[in-house]
């Protein structure tokens, strides 16, 4: 019987290409300083989709507009003031609906997780330690 054996270890070297990417980034913060953050973010996050309500009442109440028959009193309000009612109340939509839009096309670049993190930063490079080589080996054998 022949040794028909692969070294798989010489193979597998031979033919492989190792790519490293161990290169780590470490921030040090205090809980107040992300919960700051945190909060502006969530903010941003809220100024772009806060537009959505007041579009859906809009479409809501200009869709009773285009298909209600205000031709019966309801409610002990007459058809005319009725139909004044939906109208100022879709106009009031359509205008808050247009100026929360703006609001979200003006934050539309921001609250990225790239800014959060650079935010996170920030007080970290201003108050970044000085160490030398065998500090950090100290604090790496402890």
């Amino acid at each position: 019987m022949e040794n028909n054996n692969i070294n798989l270890d010489k193979n597998l070297i031979n033919e492989m290409t190792i790519h490293t990417n161990l290169r780590q980034e470490i921030i040090i913060t205090n809980t107040d300083k992300v919960k700051l953050i945190l909060n502006d973010h969530h903010e941003i996050i809220k100024r772009k989709i806060e537009w959505l309500n007041p579009v859906g009442i809009f479409l809501t109440v200009l869709t009773t507009i285009l298909t209600a028959k205000f031709d019966e009193t309801k409610f002990g309000i007459s058809p005319q003031m009725l139909k004044a009612i939906f109208v100022i109340s879709c106009i009031l939509s359509f205008v808050f609906s247009i100026i929360l839009i703006f609001n979200a096309v003006r934050y539309r670049k921001k609250g990225t997780i790239e800014e959060f993190i650079e935010k996170l930063k920030i007080d970290s490079t201003n108050s970044q330690l000085t160490t030398d080589k065998s500090n950090t080996n100290n604090i790496l054998k402890n």
